[in-house]
C-alpha cells in the first residue's frame, strides 16, 4: 500500500497515510494484529517510520503486481482490496490454464475435476487470500512452461518469463535455467544455437537489474536475507557480512523447524513419483513431463541456497507443475479406464 501510494506522490508521508487508512478501514481486531506489540516487527514498523521505510524494496522490487494493485485502485477498489485481486484474478487464470492444459491429455470431465481439486489444495487456497505477489508469479512461471512445452512458441515463453521476473524478483532463478535446461534435454520446438541462448538470458537478467535498479534509493544490505532475518528477529545470531557458519546455522534452523511446517516434502515425493513412472536407459532422452519435476526440485534447491527460506507460498509454481506432470505421466490409465468402461 505504500509503494502504490508513492506512486502519486514520491514525499507522502506513505507510514502514516497508510496506518490511518488500514484503520478507518479493517475490523478493529485485523488492525491490532498488524500492530501487535508483542510481535517486534509489526510494534516496530508501526512506532517508527524508519523501520516501515525498511521493507519497502521488498515491493519496489515487485512492479508488475504493485502496478496492478494502483490499476484496481484506480478503478474504484479500496487500497487494501486492491492488494488482492491480482491474487484473486490469477488464482481464477491459473485455474482456466490447468483446464485448459490437463484436457489435452485427460479430457474435459476428467480435467475440470482435477483442476478444482488442485485448486482447492491448502496451499492453493492459503496463497489466493495473501497481499503478495506469488499466486501472480505462479500463474505468469506456470503460463511460459505451458507456452514453450504444449505451444512450441520460444518467444511467447521468453516474454512469459520477464513478466514473472517483474513480479518476482527470485524468479531470476527458474527463468535463467530454464530455457537452457530445455535446450540441452532437446525439448526446444527448434533447434536453438548457443549464441540465441546467450540472448535470451541477457535479457531475462537484463530485466532483473532493471527491476533490482529500482530499489537503489533504499540500498542493497537487506537483500542479503541472513541480515534481513536479523531485522525481522533481534535474537537472530546473523552477522551483518556473509559469514559460512551463520549461513548453515540459518539454513539448518529452516529445515528442521520450517519444513514440517510446509508441504515441499509432500511434493518432493510426488515429483520423484512422477519422474520414476517410466523406466529409462539414458537420462538425456527422457520425456519432458518426467524432466519437469526433478527440475522443479533442482529449482527450489537452488533457490534455496541463495535464499534460505522455506515457505509453500514461494513454492506455488513448482506444487503446480509436479501436479500437471504427474496426471501427464499417469493420462494413459486413465484412457485405459475408458476403453474398459467401454
Amino acid at each position: 500500500m505504500a509503494v502504490v501510494t508513492s506512486y502519486d506522490n514520491a514525499k507522502a508521508d506513505a507510514h502514516n497515510e497508510v496506518y490511518t487508512l488500514i484503520k478507518k478501514e479493517l475490523h478493529p481486531h485485523d488492525y491490532y494484529q498488524l500492530i501487535d506489540s508483542n510481535i517486534k516487527v509489526k510494534s516496530d514498523a508501526f512506532k517508527h517510520p524508519e523501520e516501515f521505510n525498511v521493507q519497502m524494496p521488498f515491493y519496489v522490487i515487485k512492479p508488475l503486481y504493485t502496478g496492478l494493485i494502483y490499476l484496481f485502485h484506480k478503478a474504484g477498489f479500496s487500497l487494501i482490496k486492491s492488494t488482492v485481486m491480482p491474487s484473486v484474478i490469477a488464482f481464477f487464470c491459473i485455474g482456466l490454464l490447468l483446464l485448459y492444459w490437463l484436457e489435452r491429455h485427460v479430457g474435459f470431465g476428467y480435467a475440470l475435476l482435477l483442476s478444482v481439486l488442485i485448486l482447492l489444495l491448502p496451499p492453493m487456497l492459503q496463497v489466493v487470500k495473501l497481499s503478495t505477489p506469488d499466486c501472480l508469479s505462479a500463474f505468469f512461471v506456470m503460463l511460459a512452461v505451458f507456452l514453450l512445452v504444449e505451444k512450441k512458441s520460444i518467444m511467447l515463453s521468453l516474454l512469459t518469463l520477464v513478466l514473472a521476473i517483474f513480479t518476482r524478483l527470485d524468479n531470476v532463478v527458474f527463468c535463467i535455467m530454464f530455457l537452457p535446461a530445455m535446450g540441452i534435454f532437446n525439448y526446444l520446438p527448434k533447434k536453438v544455437s548457443i549464441p540465441k541462448h546467450a540472448v535470451f538470458i541477457l535479457v531475462l537478467l537484463a530485466s532483473y537489474f532493471t527491476v533490482s535498479l529500482m530499489s537503489r534509493s533504499y540500498g542493497w544490505s537487506m537483500f542479503y536475507y541472513p541480515s534481513f532475518s536479523k531485522h525481522l528477529n533481534a535474537e537472530n545470531n546473523i552477522h551483518k557480512a556473509f559469514a559460512l557458519s551463520s549461513y548453515l546455522t540459518l539454513a539448518e534452523k529452516q529445515i528442521m523447524v520450517h519444513m514440517q511446517a510446509t508441504y515441499l516434502p509432500v511434493f518432493i515425493f510426488l515429483a520423484a513419483f512422477s519422474a520414476i513412472k517410466r523406466r529409462v536407459g539414458n537420462w538425456l532422452s527422457i520425456d519432458v513431463y518426467q524432466f519437469l519435476p526433478l527440475f522443479c526440485l533442482i529449482v527450489i534447491a537452488a533457490r534455496f541456497v541463495l535464499q534460505p527460506a522455506i515457505s509453500d507460498r514461494f513454492y506455488i509454481p513448482y506444487y503446480l507443475l509436479i501436479l500437471v506432470c504427474l496426471v501427464k505421466s499417469y493420462a494413459p490409465l486413465i484412457g485405459e479406464r475408458k476403453l474398459e468402461v467401454a
